[in-house]
């Protein structure tokens, strides 16, 4: 394949427009999602090393950062987190399964294990209840971490971090999404003009919008053929030939 067959006027317009299509339904999508604040704490591990030699005890603080890491998702933590606000209780589920994944869509953790440091994003349309909601996790991971591991008082949290609010939205992240939609939209662009590319790709496109929502049967898509003529080209041409014969 010769990138004169690929590289040329028309696959170039094919790829601008299924990357505009796929910003502007990126861009959509970033419009209609309810515009959310989020609340950042940052926790530091620390572990008392006694006696025990540091490449230990870095394994061990390692260890500890990564498995509070996972518990901040568990549904014990979840519980100690919300049992003692009726505030925070009403923002989710009673139901388990539902209350793990609202709260997975609330909280989002950053760890980093050779630092013992976990870092958390809260996120929620009500700036208030964005920080209250991260107060109670660092309030909860500081105090009753003992609970999740076998080390008991070697291990000591601390905020060094407190919760900070945002002052503007923090989610959607429009520009983001629409520069990721520009890429995904290009790439796809791209693809298919590689795939077919002495195809009209834009005219079998609409002819398929035909086909799908009037049950037109005039389609075609071969990577080696051309699109065909529609009936009234064929006896338009036929016509041309014959006058000039």
């Amino acid at each position: 394949m010769t990138e004169n067959k690929v590289i040329n006027q028309k696959n170039i317009g094919t790829v601008a427009f299924f990357a505009s299509v796929v910003l502007l339904i990126s861009l959509i999508g970033s419009l209609f999602q309810t515009p959310e604040y989020a609340t950042n704490a940052k926790t530091l591990i620390i572990f008392h090393q006694n006696d025990i030699d540091p490449y230990t005890a870095t394994k061990t603080t390692e260890y500890i950062t990564s498995v509070l890491g996972e518990v901040i998702y568990s549904n014990a933590f979840i519980d100690s987190v919300i049992k003692n606000d009726t505030t925070i209780q009403k923002e989710f589920s009673s139901s388990l399964e539902k209350r793990k994944r609202q709260w997975h869509k609330t909280v989002e953790t950053k760890v980093d294990t050779t630092k013992g440091i976990i870092e958390f994003d809260v996120y929620h349309q009500d700036k208030v209840k964005s920080n209250q909601l991260s107060q109670a996790i660092t309030l909860t991971i500081t105090t009753q971490h003992q609970f999740y591991h076998g080390l008991g008082n070697k291990i000591n949290i601390k905020t060094i971090d407190q919760p900070t609010t945002s002052d503007g939205w923090a989610k959607p992240r429009i520009l983001l999404n629409s520069i990721l939609g520009l890429i995904a939209g290009w790439i796809l662009g791209m693809t298919l003009i590689i795939i077919y590319p002495r195809q009209n790709l834009l005219e079998l496109f609409f002819m398929r919008l035909r086909h799908l929502f009037f049950k037109d049967e005039t389609f075609n898509l071969d990577p080696d053929l051309e699109v065909p003529e529609s009936p009234n080209q064929q006896d338009s041409n036929s016509d041309y030939r014959t006058y000039n014969q």
